[in-house]
């Protein structure tokens, strides 16, 4: 089903919520970032989208020279990788796919410094959920970001673009067969081959004990197929080795919990994470999955309705809710979800055979069918010319 458009949820009241917020000793600095951050993904929400402020956003120089320090492509192929990352390291553009065509929902949660670099922390919804750290700079007066990390997986993009650029140029090394193979076990985990993935990560563990991305996986892995307590055992180790990083660990095991319906530690868990990575919405989500997982489908759907009053215009909540109807057997609730979506969301080709083949008990009562012809109305009066 496509996914509707919807909005950057309150980054306006966020940005000055930060501003507010600030003691007096904040810099002119701090509030240029922050001017920065807001162009870009302001820009990207407008009807008349631009890609051009977050295109524009990267030095391609500086960024060439953070792919060259990870070993890869020798210095004297930097030439050669400017232009590779002026033809299509084009990020602004893939802002707006996310934007337009996924309905990606950023949210700004918090802008700090550490060790006086500047970073923005992002939550991205788009039909799953990561969480994005920008590294910004400023050189020549003009503010960059320099790297973007992908919090949740322990991968940066400049990580990303050295395996394009090394395929671009040609280019194979130990290190980019070790991040090609890590690649695919994470294939695997995401098909649920989790016997299989354990199997291969054997083979290159020991050349990966300091790769972030890499031990970041085993956690993924051992939080989706293991317990609660063996995923605490490998939590401790992972923390020796990268003791920054609790926060990923704080969200592992939400996820394990979310799985088994462990609604104590979901709830703990949950304020741990605000305390990391400040106040979400998103929160709500997961509560919502960890009742469902518990069988307690009404304090599911409670969760799911304190989510919508923050976030109205996300498509896929609405279906999480006929999920939750399914469940309990509830027609006559199920079609007030339709009438409710359609309340809100334009019509859509795809709306009736998704609903016929993913909720073939629901659809066939009487109150369905009279819902389906005003909807079928709907689609065609939205349809003329």
């Amino acid at each position: 089903m496509t996914m509707k458009k919807i909005s950057l949820w309150g980054i306006t009241a966020i940005l000055t919520a930060l501003f507010c917020g600030c003691s007096g000793s904040k810099t002119s600095t701090d509030e240029e970032y922050i001017a920065f951050i807001q162009e870009i993904l302001t820009s990207a929400y407008q009807e008349e989208a631009s890609p051009e402020p977050f295109n524009n956003a990267f030095d391609r120089n500086d960024f060439a020279q953070r792919i060259i320090a990870l070993g890869d492509i020798p210095a004297s192929s930097k030439k050669e990788l400017v232009e590779f990352l002026e033809s299509y390291f084009q990020p602004g553009d893939d802002l707006l796919r996310k934007v337009k065509e996924d309905g990606a929902e950023y949210q700004l949660l918090k802008f700090y410094r550490q060790n006086d670099t500047a970073h923005a922390l992002f939550r991205l919804y788009n039909g799953g959920i990561s969480m994005e750290d920008w590294t910004l700079v400023t050189r020549k007066n003009q503010i960059y970001v320099a790297d973007i990390c992908n919090v949740i997986s322990g991968l940066n993009w400049s990580d990303e673009w050295n395996m394009n650029a090394c395929l671009y140029l040609s280019i194979q090394s130990d290190h980019f067969f070790l991040f090609e193979k890590l690649i695919g076990i994470n294939q695997l985990v995401g098909q649920e081959a989790y016997a299989q993935a354990d199997s291969l990560y054997t083979w290159v563990e020991q050349a990966c004990q300091t790769n972030l991305y890499a031990q970041v996986l085993r956690l993924n892995l051992v939080s989706q197929s293991q317990s609660f307590d063996s995923l605490g055992r490998y939590a401790e180790h992972f923390l020796q080795l990268f003791p920054a990083h609790e926060d990923i660990i704080h969200f592992y095991l939400l996820q394990n919990a979310i799985h088994n319906g462990a609604m104590p530690q979901v709830d703990s868990l949950c304020k741990r994470l605000e305390q990391d990575w400040g106040y979400d919405p998103i929160y709500f989500l997961y509560k919502a999955w960890g009742y469902k997982a518990a069988e307690q489908l009404p304090e599911s759907m409670r969760m799911l309705d304190s989510l919508i009053a923050y976030m109205p215009l996300v498509y896929d909540f609405y279906n999480y809710k006929l999920d939750l109807y399914d469940e309990m057997d509830d027609d006559e609730g199920f079609v007030r979800q339709l009438e409710k979506t359609d309340e809100l969301f334009s019509a859509s080709e795809e709306d009736i055979p998704f609903y016929e083949s993913t909720y073939p008990n629901r659809v066939k009562s009487a109150a369905y069918r009279e819902w389906k012809q005003k909807h079928l109305v709907k689609l065609a009066a939205e349809n003329q010319p």
